[in-house]
């Protein structure tokens, strides 16, 4: 029996957590509100790794080219680097909306898609129709709440 000094453990504190799910954070946009989806997610982004998920961020450029951000680059905006020039980052891309859905789609395990994009395109249910029609998971309203929002 348990005494009043004895702590009983429970098998949160004996096993490993499970394995964080990994997120794709979507950045930019082809928008107005370009830039200021940038600052909210590279924010999303550092607040996910502190947390320990695997995360890596996707910019949508203003012409809705799609760029996956090196792995080095997950913590925001590196001193003297650029977002409108996603080339000077060593990002991986561009991809037309369609190949950027695809590859999201390939990945394994699938992630989870954080959309930290403002305006159309991101608040508008289009990147959430993208989403669901590949089966991701993310996060935010569904598609038709997300139209009936900008409405």
């Amino acid at each position: 029996m348990a005494g009043p000094r004895t702590r009983r453990l429970d098998a949160s504190m004996t096993m490993d957590p499970a394995p964080r799910p990994p997120i794709m954070v979507l950045l930019g946009g082809p928008s107005a509100e370009h830039d200021v989806s940038i600052v909210s997610g590279t924010a999303i982004a550092a607040a996910l790794i502190a947390d320990g998920y695997p995360t890596r961020q996707v910019l949508i450029d203003l012409d809705g080219r799609w760029w996956w951000l090196p792995p080095d680059h997950e913590r925001g905006t590196r001193p003297g680097s650029s977002y409108d020039d996603p080339l000077s980052l060593h990002a991986d891309g561009p991809f037309q909306v369609g190949e950027a859905i695809d590859r999201l789609a390939a990945s394994r395990p699938a992630p989870i898609v954080f959309i930290a994009l403002h305006g159309p395109f991101g608040e508008d249910g289009t990147v959430q129709a993208l989403l669901e029609a590949a089966d991701l998971a993310y996060t935010g309203s569904g598609v038709l709440g997300s139209a009936i929002g900008m409405d």
